[in-house]
């Protein structure tokens, strides 16, 4: 069942490339950066064109330069070829804001490597998302991303220092308001949640300090399936060895997710931690019952009755309790039982907006747990491939074993 605001600060640096210092110019405080205004002449700019007064300042003669207060980033915009000739710098009812206009190109270089670069529009300015025909700003070197108000420049390779970028034939202009050259890293806010319940509350992609111990309905390798002491369920993803049972002690970290916008989960953002033994049983409910606010829930819908053998491969099937039909997958390729009534242990998930229950194991309806634990003792131990074929005697990859009602994945070396 597996598969992002960007802000001014947005981090994610090219993989590999040295982190430069951050240089950051506002626009709105031009004169901080070059010598051709001064600080008088953008504050005594109006907001408005009224008469012979202006609220602009052209440099269309000569461009522009712009250098940072440490001087190890300049960008030069030159004079261009279409009517307006060069960047013009304006002040809009107190926005203020350069412009850039089509077909005209302006060039960043660093002292050090470039891995990123923000440029950020009041008023919406940029088109990155279409294809590039489209575009209205393209670069030299790497690639865009971002929103028509932030547009994301990110190398594509080590040793770059000077990119030359294009306001597009199709814009008209293009307005910024900041530049941010290699932006730093900042610590992502964390918070403590004591719960499940106080995890399902946060907001999308916040990182969480799990501070309770969670245990162990249902693992495999990549999905977990975990309770909290109240009883609330959560889904962790991320590779892990644990089984059903296992205390998942407190103090790690995880980024929390509302998957596909209705399945709570954990992602670690670290290797998670080891566990210590604990016990698990998986609680009753009724048919009826069954809805997706059980999502995630580990569970056992009792008397199901299929009409027919029950799938070996990942597929979806349907049985019944009484009237009530109940939604089935195999997505853990249990091996086939014949028709009959079971009691079947599920995972809850969530598939159309409507409970998809993910078999994780078959028992004859009416036999207790200890029955079960006193019959898989004794039971023979088969083996079957991934398909839910057989295998007589399984060698050197992963199998399904199976021992009475007990099915787990194991590996054969």
């Amino acid at each position: 069942m597996k598969k992002t605001l960007l802000t001014l600060t947005l981090l994610l640096g090219l993989s590999g490339l040295a982190k430069a210092a951050e240089s950051k110019f506002e626009l709105a405080d031009l004169w901080k950066y070059t010598d051709k205004v001064t600080e008088q002449q953008i504050k005594d700019l109006p907001g408005k064109a009224e008469g012979d007064v202006k609220n602009s300042i052209d440099f269309k003669e000569e461009g522009i330069t712009l250098t940072s207060t440490d001087k190890s980033v300049s960008i030069n915009f030159v004079i261009g070829t279409n009517q307006n000739n060069g960047p013009i710098y304006y002040n809009t009812n107190g926005t203020r804001t350069l412009r850039v206009y089509k077909n005209n190109t302006f060039t960043v270089t660093s002292t050090s490597d470039l891995s990123e670069i923000i440029f950020s529009s009041s008023n919406g300015s940029f088109v990155i998302s279409d294809a590039d025909a489209n575009k209205n700003i393209t670069a030299s070197a790497g690639a865009f991303s971002g929103t028509a108000n932030e547009a994301i420049w990110k190398a594509d390779a080590a040793g770059v220092k000077s990119v030359t970028f294009t306001v597009g034939s199709t814009a008209k202009t293009v307005q910024m308001s900041s530049i941010i050259v290699n932006p730093e890293a900042s610590e992502p806010e964390k918070t403590k949640v004591a719960s499940v319940k106080e995890a399902i509350a946060l907001a999308n992609n916040t990182i969480a300090i799990v501070d309770f111990n969670l245990t162990v309905g249902f693992a495999n390798r990549y999905n977990v399936y975990a309770t909290d002491a109240a009883g609330d369920f959560i889904q962790i993803y991320g590779i892990n060895e644990y089984k059903p049972g296992d205390i998942i002690p407190a103090g790690w970290e995880a980024k929390y997710e509302l998957y596909r916008d209705d399945t709570p989960e954990f992602k670690p953002t670290g290797t998670l931690p080891a566990a210590t033994e604990g016990k698990f049983e998986a609680k009753e409910v009724a048919a009826a019952d069954i809805t997706t606010a059980l999502v995630n829930n580990v569970i056992v819908v009792k008397n199901v009755v299929f009409d027919a053998a029950t799938p070996a491969e990942k597929v979806n099937f349907t049985g019944k309790v009484g009237e009530t039909e109940l939604s089935f997958r195999n997505n853990y390729t249990v091996p086939s039982v014949e028709a009959g009534k079971y009691d079947v242990t599920v995972v809850v998930t969530i598939y159309n907006h409507a409970p998809s229950l993910y078999v994780v194991s078959y028992a004859p309806a009416g036999s207790s747990a200890i029955d079960n634990i006193a019959t898989d003792a004794n039971a023979p131990v088969e083996y079957y491939n991934l398909q839910g074929i057989r295998v007589a005697n399984p060698e050197n990859g992963l199998f399904i074993r199976r021992q009475g009602s007990t099915v787990s994945k194991v590996i054969i070396r």
